[in-house]
């Protein structure tokens, strides 16, 4: 059951927290965006448009997840009454599978980040079909 998977809170809550987390000054989701799409290292994602959430999902994100809980904003938080969903990071898996069944969209349409709880990684997904690892702890 879905509320068994996730819980739901404020996204500007979960960026202030990972920016402040990784001694970034960003303030907003918009100027997180903006500063990952600067970064290097994004890489393409062959034919991402005929893959199933779950397949993007293993190629890109599942080796590099850690422990503990973890922040998805995916398009489907910005409908009134959700946010960013919190989860811990052994059920993304099952989170990407369920994620087009429980809001009827594909996790992987849009622009989609994954934050981890203790403000060092953030998992990005471009809505153009690449994605980012970003490690705060490698910026010098």
């Amino acid at each position: 059951m879905a509320s068994d998977l996730f819980t739901t809170v404020p996204i500007e809550s979960v960026v202030g927290d990972f920016c402040r987390q990784s001694a970034m000054k960003f303030a907003t989701i918009s100027e997180l965006m903006a500063f990952l799409e600067l970064r290097e290292g994004w890489q393409a994602i062959e034919n991402w448009e005929e893959l199933s959430d779950l397949e993007i999902f293993r190629m890109c994100i599942a080796a590099s997840i850690p422990h503990g809980p973890v922040s998805v904003i995916s398009e489907a938080s910005y409908r009134e009454g959700l946010g960013a969903f919190q989860i811990q990071a052994e059920r993304l898996t099952q989170f990407a599978a369920m994620h087009s069944a429980i809001f009827s969209e594909c996790m992987f349409d849009g622009d989609l980040l994954i934050l981890d709880g203790n403000g060092h990684v953030a998992w990005a997904f471009h809505h153009e079909g690449m994605y980012l690892v970003f490690d705060s702890r490698l910026v010098i």
